[in-house]
């Protein structure tokens, strides 16, 4: 599978399971298999924990937050997306 773009607009937690971002929300968990992810964009109140950031890193994924008024307020991108654009 291609890796893709993934978007999330509802409040909720993210965490790591296995090898999966897990989306903990209203309707219930999602699974994102990292090896299939390429960005991550929250547009919402989400909470997340270091060790998801860590293996975001590792695994190159860029993460994206904004607020609703579309002003960036936090991002993540790895170390080797930002040498091979300097």
């Amino acid at each position: 599978m291609k890796e893709e773009t993934r978007y999330i607009f509802s409040k909720g937690d993210l965490s790591r399971k296995d090898f999966s971002i897990c989306f903990r929300g209203e309707r219930g968990n999602i699974y994102l298999p990292i090896k299939d992810t390429k960005e991550l964009y929250c547009f919402n109140d989400i909470t997340l924990s270091t060790k998801l950031l860590e293996i975001l890193a590792k695994a190159g994924i860029s993460y994206i937050s904004s607020g609703t008024m579309k002003i960036t307020w936090g991002h993540s991108i790895p170390k080797t997306i930002c040498s091979a654009a300097g």
